[in-house]
């Protein structure tokens, strides 16, 4: 078999066309055109073209997943998910997250610290939210334990607390408030024993206590 044209697409300056015996056979960045010193003329064996057009396809699978990185920070498995649904095979998607994780451009405990962190001291919310979320982007429960700091409960009973105080200015004239706002908490993924410490700073009687 004999690579017969090159032709660069139409709408993609840094990709080409690959013909192999005037038919087109696979796409190339121009990275890999000089990379692999893709030419007319360049007789290959099957065995080779099927390794050319492998490793393409990783080039291109990279550069999407960097692509998509440079927008926003995902966790492994949720990169993984996204590259996989663009229907790249599965060894170019594990030779994309092998290179990533290399180049420590994606972290999965950098990004669990990051979104502790972030969901603590500014979304508010409660440990059970975050780690029921950290467990929907694919994040071991023992990561997340291990990346919570000691001094995470203090914050999170110092949120609770304004969450409450902002929450009981509305609740003044209803019956049952205490419960009412323990829900409230729970719903927000705090812990019981930070709902019950929280609840039972602002010294709120109710009939019928859920703690």
């Amino acid at each position: 078999m004999i690579i017969t044209k090159v032709i660069k697409q139409n709408n993609k300056n840094e990709r080409y066309n690959v013909f192999i015996d005037d038919e087109y056979s696979f796409s190339a960045s121009s990275e890999d055109i000089l990379k692999y010193s893709i030419k007319s003329g360049l007789e290959i064996t099957k065995e080779q073209l099927n390794s050319l057009i492998e490793c393409c396809e990783v080039t291109k699978c990279y550069n999407y997943a960097l692509f998509i990185l440079g927008k926003k920070d995902y966790t492994e498995y949720e990169i993984s998910k996204k590259i996989s649904d663009k229907g790249y095979s599965f060894t170019s998607i594990s030779k994309t997250i092998e290179k990533l994780k290399l180049y420590d451009i994606i972290n999965d405990e950098r990004y669990v610290k990051k979104y502790i962190n972030d969901c603590i001291y500014i979304k508010k919310y409660g440990r059970k939210k975050i780690e029921y979320n950290l467990q929907k982007k694919g994040i071991n429960p023992d990561l997340i334990k291990e990346c919570f700091f000691d001094n995470n409960s203090d914050y999170e009973y110092e949120n609770a607390l304004e969450i409450l105080q902002k929450k009981i200015k509305y609740c003044k004239d209803e019956k049952n408030i205490r419960n009412k706002l323990i829900r409230h908490l729970l719903s927000k993924g705090f812990t019981y024993d930070i709902v019950k410490k929280a609840i039972s700073s602002l010294k709120i009687e109710d009939d019928g206590d859920l703690l």
